[in-house]
């Protein structure tokens, strides 16, 4: 069953089907027409366009060895130029000089980006590497023979510095782990160069001549769709840029990865901050005992559990009766030896009480509590009040 690279639906709406065939005689020596049907359908989820007829090896040596695999064709005038190849690199490079990395080009053919960076970019050949299913990169070129539906991040020398992938990934099973594994063998700063053709783009005279829509291309990406593709491998896209060149509608992206923080980190920073705001309390209740001061506490829950494990020292000061504990619900109970008061008592107390619950809401209503009962100004503080 079809599966969308993007959002990982498995239900699509037909749109058409895609015929290919080949002539085939009979004993007689009549031909007729051996014919496969490819249907396309749009994913009912994030509206990705794509085949969804099964792929396997069968299918793909029917459509690739009856098919002569020549470089893209961008028209007449660039039949064996490296004049497109030539605006990949200023894509992705401007006036640059060579990288530090290795340069890898992935279904690189017979090798015309690869030749351009040597020769006329100053890349050092062993440096640059072409992978591809059947090698038609010539000596010196460094190649690895690797099956892209199926690439391993072992296939990929590393750390790569810049991976182009012109005009593949609409010929990929799987596109998104085709992604994530070349994005997970980027050096520190490296980018992916992306090119397919545009489909957000309608020329009727520029259909025919290239048959962007064929059983050779599984996707079909526009702006959005390859969007939402990098950004599901944890790409974001650096720039973007859409032309046309002859007969071919290009949408091309350079991809980075997305600086972004993850959930664990962010829940390990929060609470290493509030274990940092008990401790603040810690050392103002500290201060204020060691003055000669009173000091209380009022809201004798979760926090204040957590304030008592953390620094036994405070738990020593309230078994002491040096700091006061003041508790609605618990008003009347004991803890460690001491009598919780009412929150009612803080006014005749002559001393600095502190709330001690971390809940914005619960402190809200507590120091509602504390203006309906016009305690002296300053008996009652909230030290979690930080400016926004």
């Amino acid at each position: 069953m079809a599966v969308c690279p993007i959002c990982l639906d498995q239900r699509f709406a037909p749109l058409a089907s895609i015929d290919f065939g080949r002539w085939e005689a009979d004993e007689t020596g009549d031909l007729h027409r051996a014919t496969e049907l490819f249907d396309l359908a749009r994913c009912r989820t994030c509206g990705h366009v794509m085949i969804v007829t099964p792929y396997d090896d069968s299918t793909f040596r029917r459509i690739y060895l009856d098919t002569p695999q020549d470089p893209v064709f961008w028209d007449e005038m660039h039949v064996g130029s490296t004049a497109p190849y030539a605006d990949m690199v200023e894509f992705c490079l401007g006036g640059a000089g060579p990288v530090e990395g290795f340069l890898v080009d992935v279904g690189c053919g017979p090798g015309l980006l690869l030749k351009l960076l040597h020769e006329e970019r100053g890349h050092a050949l062993d440096r640059l590497v072409g992978i591809d299913f059947n090698r038609r990169l010539p000596d010196p070129y460094r190649f690895v023979r690797a099956d892209l539906n199926r690439l391993d991040a072992d296939d990929i020398p590393g750390p790569v510095a810049l991976a182009f992938a012109s005009h593949l990934l609409e010929h990929l099973v799987d596109p998104r782990a085709f992604l994530r594994t070349l994005a997970g063998r980027l050096a520190k700063g490296g980018a992916i160069y992306v090119e397919v053709p545009d489909n957000g783009h309608f020329d009727p005279a520029i259909v025919g001549p290239t048959n962007l829509i064929n059983q050779q291309h599984i996707h079909y990406f526009c702006e959005a769709s390859l969007t939402s593709l990098a950004v599901s491998c944890g790409l974001a896209v650096e720039r973007c840029e859409r032309s046309v060149l002859g007969y071919v509608p290009r949408l091309r992206m350079l991809l980075r990865p997305a600086e972004t923080t993850s959930a664990g980190d962010t829940v390990l920073r929060s609470l290493a901050h509030l274990s940092g705001q008990r401790t603040r309390l810690a050392e103002r209740l500290r201060t204020l005992i060691g003055s000669g001061r009173p000091a209380g506490l009022w809201g004798i829950g979760a926090d204040f559990h957590r304030l008592s494990v953390e620094h036994p020292d405070i738990a020593a000061l309230v078994e002491g009766g040096r700091i006061a504990l003041f508790d609605l619900g618990l008003a009347g109970r004991r803890y460690a030896g001491r009598t919780i008061r009412p929150p009612t008592d803080i006014a005749k107390f002559d001393g600095t009480v502190f709330l001690m619950p971390l809940l914005g809401d619960v402190r809200l209503k507590m120091r509602r509590f504390a203006e309906s009962q016009g305690f002296p100004a300053g008996r009652v503080i909230d030290p979690w009040l930080t400016p926004r």
